[in-house]
Formats: C-alpha cells, sequence, structure tokens
C-alpha cells in the first residue's frame, strides 16, 4: 500500500504555523510518504481569478489522476486543499470512493473552537471541520483534552488518536548546562491579545523576562526586568533562547489564563511548548492548559496558577532540582528532534485505517 501526503506552500515566518507544518512534511517524507504538491496562486485583477480557479482546479483533476487506489493519504488541517469552498476542494468524496484511499489528518487547529462571541464551552465545530472529520477515516488531535472535547461534539473516538506534543526539528545543539536563574523566557507572537499579560510583568520584579518573537510593540516595555530580546526565524531561534524556563501563558491575565487564546490552552498543545523543550529549557506553564499533565508527568517543569505565584515557586527550587529537570528535558529534546511523537501518532493512525 503507497503512502501519499498533501503538501501546502506554509510559507515563511518568525511563528510557529509554517514550523509545524513543515517539520511534519520531512517527518513523513523520512517515513515514505510521498509528497503531492498543492499550491495557491495570488494573481490580481479579473484575469488573475480565472486563472487561480482554473489553476486550481487542474490540481485537483492531477490529485485525482496521481493518487493509486487503495493507498494511504494524509494531510493537515488548515490546509489550502480544504476550502471552505466545496467545489474548491482537492479531496472530494466522489475522489475517496473512485481512488478508495484512506484518509488520515493531522489537526494543528480548530478554529471554530479557538475563537467566538459566544462562551468557550459553548462553541461548536464549523461546518467545513465537521465534513473534513467525516471524510477522515483517521484523526490525529492534539492531546486527550482536545479528543474528550471532539466526542462531546460527536465525534467518534475510535477514529481519534492523539499525539501528546508537536515535534521540533531543528540543527541547533541543545544546551545542556543551563543554570538556575529567575529569568524566564517568553517567546512566539507578542501582539496584546497574545499577550496581554505583559503590561502585568514588570509587577514580577523577582523574575527577569526575555522576549522573542513578532508583532511587539517597544511601548509595552515598562519595567527593568522586561527585555526584547528580538526576532528569529523558528530554525534558529532554539540557539537564541536566554533563560532557565520558557513560559506558556495565554491571555489578558497574569492571574490566569481568560479569553479566547488562554481558554484555548485546555484543549490546545502550544507549539511553544515544544520549542522550549527541543531548547533544552524547562517550561512553566499553566495548571489549567491540557498540557500542564504531560509536564507535570514527565517532570519537565512548573505547573502554576498564577504568574504571581513565581516569586514563591522560584524561591523553592535549588540548583540540584533545576539540574534533574534539565536531564529529563534534554532526554525529550533528543524525541522532538527526530520526530518520534509523530510516527507514534502515525503507526496508531495506520492501525485504525487498517
Amino acid at each position: 500500500m503507497e503512502h501519499w501526503q498533501i503538501v501546502g506552500d506554509y510559507g515563511d515566518g518568525c511563528h510557529a504555523g509554517p514550523k509545524a507544518q513543515r517539520d511534519v512534511t520531512a517527518i513523513l517524507e523520512k517515513e515514505g510518504f510521498r509528497p503531492f504538491v498543492v499550491k495557491r496562486f495570488d494573481r490580481k485583477g479579473w484575469l488573475g481569478v480565472v486563472f487561480n480557479r482554473l489553476s486550481w482546479l487542474l490540481q485537483c483533476r492531477r490529485l485525482g489522476r496521481a493518487l493509486p487506489s487503495d493507498c494511504v493519504l494524509f494531510m493537515q488541517y488548515p490546509s489550502a486543499a480544504w476550502s471552505k469552498s466545496s467545489w474548491l476542494r482537492v479531496i472530494t468524496q466522489e475522489v475517496k470512493k473512485r481512488k478508495r484511499f484512506k484518509l488520515i489528518t493531522l489537526f494543528h487547529d480548530l478554529s471554530s473552537l479557538r475563537w467566538g462571541a459566544v462562551p468557550f464551552e459553548e462553541r461548536q465545530l464549523s461546518a467545513e471541520e465537521r465534513e473534513l472529520m467525516a471524510l477522515s477515516d483517521a484523526m490525529i488531535v492534539h492531546n486527550d483534552s482536545m479528543k474528550a472535547s471532539l466526542v462531546k461534539h460527536g465525534i467518534p473516538e475510535q477514529k481519534m488518536v492523539t499525539l501528546g506534543v508537536f515535534d521540533y526539528l531543528t540543527s541547533c545543539e541543545v544546551r545542556q548546562n543551563r543554570q538556575f536563574g529567575k529569568a524566564v523566557v517568553i517567546a512566539g507572537c507578542l501582539a496584546p491579545d497574545k499577550v496581554g499579560y505583559l503590561d502585568e510583568l514588570a509587577q514580577i520584579r523577582v523574575v527577569g523576562w526575555n522576549l522573542y518573537g513578532v508583532q511587539f510593540d517597544s511601548n509595552r516595555l515598562k519595567g527593568e526586568n522586561v527585555c526584547f530580546k528580538g526576532c528569529f526565524s523558528p530554525e534558529e531561534l532554539p540557539c537564541k533562547l536566554e533563560g532557565s524556563f520558557g513560559l506558556v501563558w495565554d491571555g489578558p491575565s497574569a492571574e490566569t489564563c481568560t479569553g479566547d487564546l488562554g481558554n484555548y490552552l485546555r484543549i490546545n498543545n502550544p507549539h511553544k511548548l515544544s520549542l522550549y523543550l527541543a531548547s533544552g529549557l524547562p517550561v512553566i506553564i499553566w495548571s489549567g492548559a491540557a498540557e500542564a499533565q504531560f509536564v507535570k508527568e514527565h517532570g519537565v517543569g512548573l505547573c502554576v496558577d498564577s504568574l504571581y505565584e513565581l516569586t514563591d515557586r522560584l524561591g523553592a527550587l535549588n540548583d540540584a532540582t533545576y539540574h534533574e529537570m534539565t536531564s529529563r528535558v534534554v532526554t525529550f529534546s533528543a524525541r522532538l528532534r527526530t520526530g518520534q511523537f509523530l510516527i507514534k501518532a502515525i503507526n496508531a493512525a495506520m492501525e485504525v485505517v487498517k
């Protein structure tokens, strides 16, 4: 049985989205999944619109011809291959029926649950998300919390396998001699809706905060203990992180994680968690996050209800305890850097579609 994967034009940038999808593609290529590349064009004007539509439809037809019968096809979502408009989709029920392939889908994000005007608990999957889940023979979801949430939305539990944590491919060497201190790294998008709590960090004076990422407003540097270190590509960022811990925290408040992005942590695998572990950094994570159980179970960081707890929590640590923690992180780093979590999940998904 042949194995194929749909590969999009994921782009570049100093943020996690393209990095996570590119890593998945690279890991699966090594596992023998042949790439089928789909690309959206963005030509302007009415002639551009016609060109874009025709080129896209040709790609849809090309996939139908290229795929062998009875193969396994892997796709990442969101994807250019799965449009909101059903007639612009590369994968269709008709092609699936004709070619008899098994579809495995990895869900990076569920926008309908991430954003919404109604409370987090009342949000519903979008029509296109439900259609793709119905078409998929197996689904790779982030963690047990996301899996349980989708079961409540009517998705069959037996078709889902969990990833656990995203892998992070990098050629940067792991720093194995990190020293215990009270400097905490915040990496990723630094937009106000993502990290509104930055305005409170100056109040937690015993902790130094080193910031890395895009969309940073220098006017938000309100304390001598807060320092913006710059923006780097996801490939070089693991070499740049200076500190003793990496922070996984979203929302407007340092007291707890709230708002759309804070609540989304209840079911989401933040890619920055993988960045920190791949860099050899233990993490500090909100205790209400889905991945807090992962951090606690494997002893690779601290779980806190509030950032204001850090004064006491970090004060209670010593060099020996920190060294034990970083030793466990280095072990995990080796697994993340070689794609072991995705390989395990894809093997489990292959069992589902047999």
